[in-house]
């Protein structure tokens, strides 16, 4: 045969089998990695979230022993039936489930309690639970900080102190961090967040040296954003934005979820799933300190023009989006917004008061997720404030930057009248 068709032949066939076999290696780890947690007792901080139901379903199905862990009773019952629905219970283990709030310090002891009356211990805690704000940081109220520190550092480290004992007593066990890349580099109105992720950055990575002696393993997992689903997104308003949009510099939850697997059969104390963009970002903030803050200056000078071009759009938008739901907590004092049914979208914006007096109410402070943004939730939010103040007949100090914007933008309404200058 003429050696030329040899060659033409040749290329192909190796190409082919090269392909299968990195498939196949692919495909043998992906299962090995998978039922490296069956029979283990797997805890899952945020279970509703995302990502939460994602690891749920993956290890669920790999036969682990799941605690699921979340804020309603009734979502995680729904999300246990639904895993308990599409698996073969000869081979799986019925979840149990726990409530946990990080953003009520108080009722942890209980809930580690409650957690470790599950089985007796626990192999693996996935930390994945989060809240975010985004706001000037004068505009946020200490009380805001405060809900932010407590949900996003102390309340994980309060579980993870909890169960330390019983994993050192038995010498094993891994805890898993999924943080923000903002626990690396922080950018401009993530003032509280993006110190929150630092601090619980910190916390873990002093932590994974003082058990490693122990043979427990302490992974951290950080990302640019989780995002809704593996495709879509829009185009970044403004530099800095480029390093925490969803997409295209986000994951997706079954993305997320990968990573975390590998990285319990791996055992990698640090993974970061980040394009080149954010990768980079960490690096010029080390050695190029002055360039990295220059490009965040020259970020928020391009945000501002941007917000201001559509403030008007988002406040008209309220009005249209029927996805979107208001409800007033009266016990706890604060306006939430959750999006709609068959969403998956576990995330709420919240705008906080306190009464001052008997007619006065102090109407502190609003803050709206990054799934939210440009869909007019704070306005939204203003208004029912207002609105409540009108029915109730109350008069309001405002501390809230937003809701003094809102009330000026809004004349016609008269909520002047209510406000106490």
């Amino acid at each position: 045969m003429d050696p030329t068709w040899t060659t033409v032949l040749l290329v192909p066939c190796v190409v082919v089998l090269t392909a299968g076999f990195f498939y196949l290696y692919g495909a043998i780890v992906n299962l090995v990695s998978k039922t490296s947690v069956r029979n283990k007792v797997v805890v899952v901080t945020d279970a509703l979230s995302g990502l939460g139901k994602e690891c749920s379903g993956v290890f669920h199905k790999g036969g682990a022993r799941l605690i699921l862990c979340g804020k309603s009773w009734e979502k995680l019952e729904e999300l246990a039936d639904e895993l308990a629905n599409v698996s073969d219970p000869t081979a799986t283990f019925p979840p149990k489930l726990v409530i946990l709030d990080f953003g009520d310090l108080d009722s942890m002891p209980e809930a580690v309690a409650e957690i470790l009356d599950c089985y007796g211990c626990l192999d693996v805690l996935i930390f994945n639970s989060s809240m975010k704000a985004r706001a000037p940081a004068q505009s946020l109220s200490l009380e805001v900080d405060k809900l932010l520190m407590d949900n996003n550092y102390f309340g994980p480290v309060t579980l993870a102190k909890g169960v330390l004992p019983s994993m050192i007593s038995r010498r094993s066990g891994h805890l898993v961090l999924v943080n923000s890349i903002q626990g690396k580099i922080a950018v401009p109105f993530r003032t509280t967040y993006a110190a929150s992720k630092h601090a619980v950055q910190a916390f873990f990575d002093s932590l994974r040296a003082e058990v490693e002696e122990y043979g427990i393993s302490v992974s951290t997992i950080s990302h640019t954003f989780i995002s809704r689903a593996a495709a879509g997104g829009s185009a970044p308003k403004s530099l800095w934005s480029l390093l925490y949009t969803r997409k295209p510099l986000g994951v997706s939850p079954d993305e997320a979820t990968a990573e975390i697997v590998r990285t319990l059969n791996n055992k990698r104390r640090e993974v970061l799933i980040a394009p080149s963009l954010p990768k980079m970002a960490i690096y010029a903030r080390s050695f190029f300190p002055n360039v990295f803050f220059a490009i965040m200056a020259a970020g928020v000078k391009s945000s501002a023009a941007s917000e201001k071009m559509s403030s008007q759009t988002n406040l008209r938008a309220r009005s249209s989006d029927g996805g979107l739901t208001v409800e007033h907590d009266r016990t706890n004092r604060r306006f939430t917004v959750a999006p709609g049914a068959g969403t998956g979208v576990q995330e709420q914006a919240v705008l906080l008061y306190r009464f001052t007096g008997e007619k006065e109410v102090d109407l502190m402070s609003t803050f709206v997720p990054e799934t939210f943004r440009g869909q007019g939730v704070a306005a939204l939010l203003s208004q029912a404030a207002m609105d409540f103040l009108v029915e109730e007949k109350l008069k309001a100090r405002i501390s809230c930057w937003y809701i003094k914007k809102y009330v000026e933008d809004h004349p016609e309404h008269l909520y002047k009248e209510l406000v106490i200058s």
